[in-house]
């Protein structure tokens, strides 16, 4: 009976990946897979990328390696220039060969395990395509209104509507219609709709969660190493498919890994902003550590703001001040107000990571503000 290991979301971090492969390896395990992101964001992602080659996993692409394929014009929301800051750390610490590994990486697999047919992929809307309306938000939103439109949304992938599109953008020559093209030459499920298995795994939204209908359910994979908050935040995490006679069990596994050391590498490294992953990894307590020991320049706490912060897809992410342009979070004691689609109220918000805005993000702002 096969055994099949299962992980997502790296997001280049060295010392989980290593604890979690180590670990499948004393449990005799050769079949390993992972659901994309293995770059980006973190401080190790060419350390991590020869470790994976070590231990022959079996890679899907994430959005973080379409980034270093197809760059960055080819994602609306890539266009805020911090985005590009990291891409060009992380672009940085890649050559030649491992570009040419990541390019190796598929879009998916098919598998067969006790007579059950199993998806996996990073994200069922496709991340190459799928920016907004199919989106990781979207699908975190419609999971809070408990009824089916979450696993509705996932319908949309290889559905007429969206091979429409498809055919429409993938011959243009266009920077931003190359994730259009790469769906068309390489479509994710071998073009076939969610109902085609029984269950999908995948990952991108870092949190576990899971839908399901009649047809088919879609399981979505914590994070490696992103625990969010005191649940073990200190253990890494993956699964195990044990087939059986019909079918399959799934094997929760937590491991134990040196966080701390973890933690120094981000701190240490000389990436752009560490506060990104560090919020993933560990969420407010470890801004306000990282800030009260002064290791992030031009941060401050405003309080009782009088003004709306615009947003993009319900995530705080930056406050224009005057010709200043801050990284901004929202700690867990701030009271939070919707006041529009997409722009909330806050009384207060954290922010960091100073720069003078330029033209090109202020014809960003303009440009998302007048979609709303």
């Amino acid at each position: 009976m096969k055994r099949i290991a299962i992980f997502t979301d790296i997001h280049a971090l060295l010392e989980p990946l290593d604890a979690i492969l180590k670990d499948i390896k004393n449990k005799g395990i050769t079949d390993i897979y992972s659901l994309g992101d293995v770059v980006g964001l973190g401080p190790n992602p060419k350390e991590v990328l020869e470790l994976l080659k070590e231990y022959n996993v079996k890679n899907i692409m994430g959005n973080t390696e379409e980034y270093v394929l197809l760059g960055g014009k080819a994602f609306d929301y890539f266009e805020h220039k911090n985005k590009y800051r990291y891409q060009k750390w992380t672009d940085s610490k890649l050559d030649d060969k491992d570009r040419e590994y990541i390019s190796s990486f598929k879009h998916s697999y098919i598998l067969e395990l006790g007579g059950k047919r199993i998806g996996l992929c990073h994200f069922a809307n496709d991340v190459r395509i799928d920016y907004k309306k199919y989106s990781t938000w979207s699908y975190q939103d419609s999971l809070k209104k408990n009824d089916n439109s979450a696993i509705k949304q996932f319908y949309n992938a290889n559905s007429k509507e969206q091979l429409d599109v498809i055919r429409e953008k993938y011959n243009t020559g266009k920077e931003e219609d190359l994730g259009y093209k790469s769906c068309y030459e390489d479509p994710i499920f071998d073009g076939h709709t969610i109902d085609y298995f029984d269950q999908i795994f995948q990952g991108h939204v870092h949190f576990a969660s899971e839908v399901k209908d009649d047809n088919v359910i879609i399981t979505t994979l914590r994070a490696v190493a992103m625990a969010f908050g005191d649940n073990d935040n200190d253990k890494a995490y993956y699964i195990i498919l044990n087939e059986e006679k019909n079918g399959y069990n799934i094997e929760e596994c937590y491991v134990k890994y040196d966080r701390n050391s973890m933690i120094n590498t981000i701190l240490n490294c000389d990436f752009t902003s560490k506060l990104d992953i560090l919020k993933y990894v560990d969420g407010p307590k470890l801004y306000y550590k990282v800030m009260n020991n002064n290791d992030v320049d031009n941060y401050g706490v405003i309080n009782n703001i009088d003004t709306n912060i615009y947003t993009v897809d319900k995530v705080y992410d930056y406050l224009i001040i005057g010709e200043y342009i801050y990284e901004v979070i929202v700690p867990e004691d701030a009271n939070l107000i919707s006041v529009d689609e997409g722009v909330y109220k806050t009384d207060k918000v954290i922010y960091y990571n100073r720069w003078i805005i330029d033209e090109e993000e202020k014809n960003y702002f303009n440009k998302m503000k007048n979609k709303k």
